[in-house]
């Protein structure tokens, strides 16, 4: 039976720790793997690293763009808000049996939240 594991990656720092992890993930047959890309991933401000991601050869499962205006503790708290209300949706719709996440920003904080909740 094939397992569904869910990798969160919001940073070219923590991708670079869990690479070698999606990799095994990524080759293993028992396990699909959903690789979420968010973050500073997605900015052109920050190289727009998840080509990276693509040129190692994942597929990316889903991309959960957050719009941050600002580095406010206000603006970060309002979009965790909207972050974990998009991972609920995701993890709704695709139901990972695991999730792995690495850092503390506040969308892997929302990712590790809405999992914790939805149990």
């Amino acid at each position: 039976m094939t397992q569904n594991v869910c990798v969160v990656t919001g940073s070219r720092a923590e991708y670079g720790l869990l690479r070698p992890l999606l990799f095994k993930l990524n080759n293993d047959k028992k396990i699909s793997l959903q690789l979420v890309v968010t973050g500073s991933h997605l900015s052109g401000s920050f190289g727009n690293t998840q080509k990276e991601i693509e040129e190692d050869g994942f597929e990316i499962h889903k991309r959960i763009p957050i719009p941050l205006d600002g580095d406010s503790k206000v603006e970060m708290a309002k979009v965790t808000g909207y972050a974990l209300s998009a991972f609920a949706d995701y993890f709704e719709k695709n139901s990972p049996n695991l999730l792995v996440v690495l850092g503390d920003r506040f969308e892997i904080f929302a990712a590790a939240a809405a999992a914790a909740i939805l149990g």
